[in-house]
């Protein structure tokens, strides 16, 4: 696979060189780049602009109100299972220093063997 990867590279590498030379005309150049100006200007930071860059971090290309439902709909099932699942109360009690700390554990995590 990664010899076919090194082929196809090597071969848009041929074919870039292969393309003929053009330069930009200074009067596009200039559009463009006052087209982005203009666009940046329009897009002034505020509240709505905050809210969308932050959906768009956090669910891109999403529309706004999908975040917010997904995580008001987290928020209620986690407020819903501390509300109605009981607590464990089975903490026991341990030594303050235990001898042997992994005692309890699975003997198929025991890596070092019997050393």
């Amino acid at each position: 696979m990664a010899n076919k990867d090194a082929s196809d590279s090597e071969f848009a590498a041929r074919m870039l060189v292969m393309l003929p030379k053009s330069d930009v005309p200074h009067a596009l150049e200039s559009r463009i780049l006052s087209d982005f100006a203009a666009v940046t200007a329009r897009r002034r930071p505020g509240l709505r602009w905050s809210l969308s860059a932050l959906a768009g971090a956090v669910w891109p290309g999403a529309p706004l109100w999908q975040p917010g439902a997904v995580l008001a709909a987290s928020l209620a099932c986690g407020l819903a299972m501390g509300a109605f699942v009981p607590a464990s109360n089975t903490v026991q009690e341990t030594p303050a220093a235990p001898s042997q700390p992994f005692s309890e554990a699975s003997p198929a995590l025991n890596m070092l063997g019997d050393l």
